[in-house]
């Protein structure tokens, strides 16, 4: 697969992660992406939307799969599976975006217990796949609990990461959280596949759980979780 994409992928990464910075209360947000290569040239599908969503691309054995899921915190699924004589590649990307708020009591900073759960992870020949699985929440710029699992490009495997932090939020402010799956794969070297998955859960100190509630985070109850 032409380096360049995997390149791109980390550049996509990096610049959704820093538009987090900005404030201000918004609905979530739900993005399925979907790129191939077919007879025609390179091909993309962008779609945003205030609803979970899923997207798919089958073709010649090739198969791409975006999914977002509300509940609990929200969910991303990305899935490619290239057959040996498919396109060259497919590319699925899903991102939830949201601000999570603190609602009650002015004052000092309160305990938000943060768990998120991800997986990255390919199979085929060296370089032919990618997956990356990342959790952000923001509280500044330059600030943010932050996870990633990217799958060994050379090992075909499953990376994973658990976070289980406690984050300080002020009351009555907005934080930024974003939710990323990204997975590609090439049926030049011999077919090959990738999948990524997040899926975050937060818990307000039962200390202060009378006095504060958490706004903003999706709660709607998903069906057809894929499990990690």
């Amino acid at each position: 697969m032409n380096r360049s994409i995997f390149s791109l992928r980390r550049a996509f990464l990096s610049a959704a992660v820093l538009a987090l910075a900005a404030g201000g209360a918004q609905a979530v947000t739900y993005r399925g992406i979907i790129e191939y290569k077919d007879a025609s040239g390179p091909q993309q599908n962008d779609v945003s939307t205030s609803t979970q969503a899923t997207y798919t691309y089958a073709s010649g054995g090739n198969l791409a799969i975006s999914k977002t899921l509300s509940g609990a915190g929200g969910s991303v699924f990305s899935s490619t599976i290239s057959s040996p004589v498919g396109t060259p590649y497919v590319i699925a990307r899903s991102i939830i975006r949201y601000n999570i708020r603190l609602v009650g009591p002015d004052g000092g900073p309160v305990g938000v217990r943060v768990v998120a759960n991800g997986y990255a992870q390919g199979a085929g020949v060296p370089y032919s796949y990618a997956a990356d699985a990342s959790f952000t929440l923001r509280f500044s710029s330059d600030s943010a609990i932050f996870s990633i699992a990217s799958a060994d490009r050379t090992v075909p495997g499953r990376k994973v990461f658990a976070l289980d932090q406690i984050a300080m939020l002020t009351p009555n402010r907005d934080y930024g959280v974003e939710l990323y799956a990204f997975a590609t794969s090439t049926g030049t070297a011999g077919g090959s596949s990738a999948e990524a998955f997040v899926d975050p859960i937060y818990t307000v100190d039962p200390a202060y759980a009378s006095l504060y509630t958490l706004s903003g985070v999706p709660v709607a109850i998903p069906t057809g979780v894929p499990e990690p």
